[in-house]
């Protein structure tokens, strides 16, 4: 219940042609005006569970899968677009919508990442990799597979800033050695 006021507010702030893509797949928009601001732009933190979540209890009704996966695509592109201020990104739902947003250019601010979820993590990896080498803090979870490892040695390699590496889970010492050989 307490996920519902910034919904709306979030909902409230979307432009003209989001706010028509919704209304063509009748999904409820709330009655209230523009905002005086726009919450968004104050984004410091991308978290794609709350993000799901959000979706979610504002689709309960209908329950309609569809809807709450192109909710939650419309509130990631938003914000987004809006993301000069986002600095730390919780991968903990699939990246997918990440991966595949032209906008993922603009996390200009980006210095954390915490990655608990890897589905569709190496695009996203590869796609920020072009244009934010100043990651502070890389947590990743479960490193479990070769190609995760790769991705995430690939993503380090790149990185200026680096301070902290936290690797909280991997299943074979040659993953870990993959990661660190990255190390500069």
């Amino acid at each position: 219940k307490s996920l519902l006021p910034l919904v709306k507010s979030y909902l409230r702030c979307l432009p003209e042609k989001q706010i028509k893509c919704l209304k063509d797949e009748n999904i409820p928009l709330p009655n209230e005006t523009t905002p005086i601001f726009d919450y968004p732009f104050f984004l410091k933190t991308l978290d794609l569970k709350l993000i799901n979540n959000m979706s979610k209890k504002w689709i309960n009704d209908s329950g309609n899968k569809n809807h709450i996966v192109l909710l939650k695509e419309i509130f990631v592109a938003y914000f987004l677009e809006q993301a000069e201020k986002i600095s730390f990104i919780h991968l903990n739902e699939s990246a997918q919508t990440l991966a595949k947003n032209q906008n993922a250019s603009n996390l200009k601010m980006l210095r954390k990442l915490h990655i608990s979820s890897w589905k569709d993590e190496s695009s996203f990896m590869e796609k920020i990799t072009t244009f934010t080498n100043h990651l502070q803090l890389i947590s990743a979870e479960c490193v479990n597979y070769k190609t995760k490892a790769l991705a995430l040695a690939s993503l380090i390699q790149k990185q200026t800033s680096l301070q902290h590496l936290k690797l909280l889970y991997t299943s074979s010492d040659n993953y870990c050695s993959i990661i660190f050989k990255s190390l500069p």
